[in-house]
């Protein structure tokens, strides 16, 4: 393919915009196994354009097929149908049937796809998961919270239910008491050390 052609499919599909026409559930087309089957994509066209309008397909590699011709393995047909016979990897992608009136240039996309990557939002596939997962997350949290902060007021009592000793309402407090000195005895002497311990 010339660099012209490439050109030319990149300036349309920056400059368009695109119709999400559906195929189904969803605008691709969910291949089992690759070199032994064959994959046909529609080109529905949109109320506003007739199907003469229908030009040609863009396929993911950027060549152009003009509607109807044949291609090797691909066949466009008269309607517009785009068939692949005996799908290769290569072939998997996003593929583009474009319509040209004296306005307006519209795309109507498509797609191959083998267990690859999702053509469809991220975000429809997950949203069930995200929501799931968040949500106990959620619980969760709140729980450790609750469980937190019952274990710290569980314990706190009334002020009237406090030992009358422990005024500070702390536990191992030290108190100063008056010992008379008569009760230690007397002082010890010099000779009443035993400097072998030390």
């Amino acid at each position: 393919m010339n660099s012209r052609a490439l050109l030319i499919a990149l300036f349309i599909l920056l400059n368009i915009s695109l119709i999400d026409a559906q195929l189904g559930d969803s605008w691709y087309s969910q291949v089992d196994e690759l070199n032994s089957q064959r994959a046909t994509i529609n080109c529905t066209f949109p109320e506003e354009y007739n199907k003469a309008d229908r030009e040609y397909w863009i396929l993911p590699n950027g060549t152009q097929l003009r509607i109807p011709s044949v291609n090797g393995r691909f066949q466009v047909e008269d309607d517009g149908n785009l068939t692949i016979n005996t799908v290769q990897k290569l072939d998997l992608g996003v593929y583009y049937c474009v319509f040209t009136n004296d306005t307006n240039i519209r795309l109507i996309k498509r797609g191959i796809n083998i267990n690859g990557p999702y053509f469809i939002s991220t975000w429809s596939v997950y949203r069930k998961s995200t929501i799931i997962g968040c949500s106990a997350f959620g619980g969760y949290i709140f729980l450790a919270l609750c469980t937190a902060l019952l274990y710290r007021f569980r314990w706190q009592g009334d002020k009237e239910d406090e030992d009358p000793y422990n005024f500070n309402g702390e536990i191992n407090q030290a108190y100063l008491r008056d010992i008379p000195i008569e009760r230690l005895g007397p002082p010890l002497d010099k000779a009443d050390y035993d400097t072998t311990r030390m």
